[in-house]
């Protein structure tokens, strides 16, 4: 019964600000299969706004997708070194992100799929009105690039109970999967620099969730810049998880992440940020 719409009314307090966020979301618009997506949040040092609609490939053998996406943000940042604030900068971003996709459905086991789209990336950065002048701001950083994309799609699922979630029923992937996602910045499109921008990720599966089962993932990304690697990132994630019974599981993950010529504004973090527990929320940082 219902709608399927969702309306939600928040309020957040951390280290960062302080917020009050609204959204709307409805998976299934007029019960189709279109999605949409509002989002506001008001805060002490910015606002944030985001429209989202989207068809999605709601299944493998789905056919045709699309999406358009537009956000604005302006918030306030920290700076780190060695796990200590070193000051702030501001930050006003402009976004865009539209693509068709096409799939050729469930073909032996797999659906491959395509996308075709553009991506506006407009990021702004000053030193806030509190904060005394420092060399450590970010330099602007304007992207504007239409890509193409292809992924493609192991049709391994398996219907589990009790697994990832408490008392849940849930489909759980156990094939593989990758993708990979080309895009070329220039300054005759609007982009203030030109670069390739590489996007790729894997996911694999071995072993069955009755007994064990080890999942490893894999992310890759970067920009080239004048033959330079800029804002690279390698990311390595594995997961294994025993069931010892019906109600109870033995867990161990890890993550290992490298970096090369990092963004200022999008350093490595390791600490309570990233669900360390029990340490400061920038223990540790990397460029």
């Amino acid at each position: 019964l219902g709608t399927g719409s969702a309306v939600t009314v928040s309020r957040r307090l951390d280290d960062d600000r302080s917020s009050t966020n609204f959204a709307f979301s409805d998976r299934n618009v007029g019960r189709s299969w279109l999605a949409l997506d509002l989002r506001y949040r008001d805060s002490d040092d910015g606002e944030a706004r985001r429209f989202r609609v989207a068809q999605p490939l709601y299944s493998l053998p789905s056919r045709v997708s699309a999406c358009f996406d537009v956000f604005t943000e302006d918030r306030e940042e920290p700076l780190f070194s060695r796990g200590s604030e070193v000051g702030r900068f501001r930050q006003d971003q402009r976004g865009l992100n539209a693509w068709w996709g096409v799939s050729n459905g469930l073909v032996d086991g797999w659906t491959t799929r395509y996308r075709f789209g553009v991506v506006v990336n407009d990021n702004q950065f000053d030193v806030p009105e509190e904060e005394p002048p420092t060399p450590l701001i970010p330099a602007d950083r304007d992207l504007r690039y239409p890509f193409v994309s292809v992924e493609r799609v192991e049709d391994r699922f398996e219907k589990v109970q009790n697994f990832n979630q408490i008392m849940q029923t849930e489909d759980l992937f156990l094939g593989r999967s990758y993708s990979l996602s080309l895009g070329y910045a220039g300054t005759s499109i609007g982009a203030d620099r030109s670069a390739f921008i590489v996007n790729a990720a894997g996911t694999t599966n071995y072993g069955n969730p009755s007994e064990a089962l080890l999942t490893l993932s894999g992310r890759l990304s970067g920009r080239l810049e004048s033959g330079t690697v800029r804002n690279g990132r390698a990311r390595i994630d594995a997961r294994y998880v025993r069931r010892q019974s019906a109600r109870r599981s033995a867990f161990v993950g890890t993550r290992i992440e490298f970096g090369k010529n990092l963004d200022v504004d999008r350093p490595i973090i390791l600490g309570g940020r990233t669900g360390l527990r029990g340490y400061d929320r920038a223990f540790g940082n990397g460029d």
